[in-house]
């Protein structure tokens, strides 16, 4: 079978199976499959491009169980995935988060992975203390977007400055990205 590249950032696909969604595409936290949609169209190498929505973002909806949140859950949902569409070998491009969830697929399961690429992605917080303040941050944004609702939500996290480089893609591309951003659930993002 030919080699499969997936996308794995934070999306959905095989909702029946395992709670995730699956497409032609990749992304980041509150991006979905669609974010980069235009890999598979530019693909002439014969490789199959598979984005993935990870639980709480895109198609795959808000799971109930925070068990499907758990990142070794949803990494080796991520091989169940890749088996159950009859890939054997993987090259993984992950940005930020999908770039996380790409590293534990290749720690976890290093006989699936051939290749990875990682962009703006590390292992995770070393420091025990800095750990402790970013879970009480990420909380702190979860308790948000659901006192707030996702308009509220899209709106702040558009403006952060980490996203100021995107005003250059135009009003259009800023557009599709703060309509696709608004098709989350809340839930699911605050997982």
């Amino acid at each position: 079978m030919r080699t499969i590249t997936i996308f794995a950032a934070a999306a959905a696909a095989l909702i029946s199976t395992m709670g995730m969604a699956a497409e032609p595409a990749q992304q980041t936290f509150t991006r979905d499959g669609h974010t980069y949609v235009y890999t598979q169209t530019q693909r002439q190498d014969g490789r199959t491009v598979i984005a993935v929505d990870l639980p709480g973002h895109g198609k795959t909806g808000a799971p109930e169980d925070p068990y499907h949140y758990r990142f070794d859950h949803t990494v080796d949902a991520l091989a169940d995935l890749a088996g159950l569409l009859g890939h054997d070998r993987v090259d993984l491009l992950g940005y930020s988060m999908g770039g996380r969830m790409a590293l534990g697929l290749a720690v976890r399961h290093p006989e699936l992975v051939r290749s990875s690429v990682l962009i703006g992605s590390t292992a995770g917080i070393v420091s025990d203390a800095e750990r402790g303040i970013r879970r009480r941050t990420d909380d702190e944004l979860a308790e948000e977007i659901l006192a707030t609702g996702i308009e509220a939500f899209v709106e702040y996290w558009m403006d952060l400055p980490l996203f100021a480089s995107q005003e250059r893609l135009g009003p259009d591309a800023l557009a599709e990205a703060k309509e696709q951003r608004l098709g989350n659930d809340p839930d699911g993002l605050a997982g």
